[in-house]
């Protein structure tokens, strides 16, 4: 549903880098290991991942338009250039690209209630709301890193039609989300239980 948050890190270099002067590998921050180690008490390097995987998640809030008085109800208040500048996205901006934009459409009985609509005869889109971005580390961070950080992110609930149709959600697996032809490309169709099926596709 519209209420889903998520963070996709991909790795283009071998995932055993040692981070800093820790020991700790980048592959064992993404929990090789089940955190062993990391968690009691919560390790620095893994303390900053999960900041940083919350801070891109903020960013859809602070940009989303919900003003329905708005002709841009429903989209991004920045353009990708941007995105994380106008946001003070404090992991620094300078070190990520936003590349692209997710759009979503909600197919229901009352799509009003979960797609917000402009009330403006000028309204951008009748049937989509914006939700997420994709956003990369740059060659220059990347370098630094030793990694190439991809991140998938889009909003999770907002509105309180959205808070009523989390009550009905039911846990499905990202397994089939995992495999390499799935997470080479940012094409996702997600089919829902209920009525809801929403589309996320990635923007030119």
């Amino acid at each position: 549903s519209l209420s889903l948050s998520l963070s996709l890190i991909k790795m283009t270099v071998p995932q055993n880098v040692v981070l800093g002067q820790s020991g700790v590998t980048w592959k064992e921050l993404l929990g090789a290991k089940n955190w062993e180690g990391l968690l009691n008490p919560l390790h620095d390097d893994l303390l900053r991942l999960i900041l940083r995987c919350g801070d891109f998640c903020q960013v859809t809030y602070d940009t989303f338009i919900d003003d329905q008085s708005s002709k841009y109800c429903g989209a991004s208040r920045y353009g990708k250039a941007d995105l994380l500048h106008k946001t003070a996205f404090p992991d620094g901006a300078d070190n990520y690209d936003v590349v692209g934009y997710l759009y979503a459409t909600a197919l229901m009985n009352l799509p009003t209630n979960f797609v917000l609509t402009s009330l403006s005869r000028e309204k951008w889109d009748r049937e989509s709301n914006w939700i997420g971005y994709v956003a990369v580390s740059n060659d220059k961070s990347s370098k630094e890193m030793g990694r190439r950080e991809i991140y998938v992110a889009w909003r999770g609930t907002i509105r309180d039609a959205e808070w009523i149709n989390d009550f009905g959600a039911v846990p499905e697996s990202v397994q089939p989300l995992l495999s390499p032809s799935k997470t080479s490309d940012f094409i996702f169709h997600l089919n829902l239980t209920g009525k809801t099926t929403i589309s996320l596709i990635k923007s030119e």
